[in-house]
């Protein structure tokens, strides 16, 4: 039982090891700058009209929904890094958790200003202010 143990806590560090290191960082940084662009090209595709009409429909006009994928993406790889964070510290773990509540936060943000209209109106709209 014991030698089942340690092979499996010999992958866990290993696996911990590639996933805190700083390569792994930069690729993921990448992959969500890339996903982001992806994503705005994409919509504004749609806002050229190259898309079909049923394919069309399921894409969003908005820029702000850009954002929100972005977002989305990079909460799922801190959720991950909170699994390899949680062993090691509590404290660690609560700041880990602080962080993903406020990238939380920080993505209804933005999905609350997405909605609004008319952006230049903004100032005039205070209920949307007070979500946001």
């Amino acid at each position: 039982m014991k030698k089942l143990i340690d092979y499996f806590a010999s992958k866990y560090d290993l696996l911990e090891a590639y996933w805190e290191g700083e390569k792994n960082h930069k690729i993921l940084g990448t992959a969500i700058v890339l996903a982001f662009l992806l994503s705005l090209f994409v919509i504004q595709l749609n806002h050229w009209g190259v898309f079909p009409q049923p394919i069309a429909q399921y894409i969003s006009y908005n820029y702000f929904v850009a954002i929100e994928f972005a977002f989305i993406i990079l909460l799922f790889f801190e959720v991950l890094s909170l699994v390899f964070v949680l062993p090691h510290s509590v404290a660690g773990a609560l700041g880990k958790q602080f962080e993903i509540l406020s990238l939380i936060l920080l993505r209804n943000s933005f999905k609350e200003f997405g909605e609004v209209p008319d952006i230049s109106n903004i100032v005039n709209m205070q209920n949307v202010g007070l979500h946001i």
